[in-house]
């Protein structure tokens, strides 16, 4: 998988039959804006080299758009994709799922993984438009989220802290 800075890449990777790109990419411009004002108030990094959203694109070609901002073991994680059954699946949307989560890494002697901590409920759309609506408004929410407390609160949130 190829990680491709959102000023690099095309939204058809994601939407393959978006005739006009305009709305979509303000949308997706707004999500990208969150995501950064995000990692600055956490003093940490957006997403992978700095980019905020960004494209995850498969050796395939199909692509979803993801962003994170993250303070030590915290991370607020965005994504627009779409759902498929494996990595080879050639199939693109419609529909297109966007979810959201705020994620506490585990602290656990052995590594589990993330503990989710809130998570927006992943929803699907039809519209690459409502699609990438959804996508700045997750972005938005995480803003809010992450911002609403102080990051060590996250921790202390997870139910699962230092589970056998």
């Amino acid at each position: 998988m190829a990680t491709i800075p959102l000023v690099d890449g095309n939204l058809r990777w994601v939407f393959p039959g978006l005739e006009h790109t305009g709305e979509v990419l303000d949308l997706v411009r707004q999500a990208d804006a969150q995501i950064r004002l995000l990692a600055g108030h956490l003093g940490g990094r957006a997403s992978g080299p700095g980019s905020g959203i960004e494209f995850h694109r498969l050796e395939l070609g199909q692509a979803s758009l993801f962003g994170y901002a993250e303070a030590g073991d915290v991370s607020f994680v965005v994504q627009l994709w779409f759902p498929r059954r494996c990595a080879w699946d050639l199939s693109t949307g419609p529909p297109w799922e966007v979810n959201g989560e705020v994620t506490v890494r585990c602290d656990a002697g052995v590594d589990c993984g993330p503990h989710f901590i809130e998570e927006l409920t992943p929803r699907e759309f039809d519209s690459p438009t409502d699609a990438a609506r959804a996508l700045a408004a997750a972005a938005s929410w995480l803003r809010q989220r992450g911002t609403a407390e102080p990051v060590y609160s996250w921790r202390m949130r997870d139910p699962r802290s230092g589970h056998d």
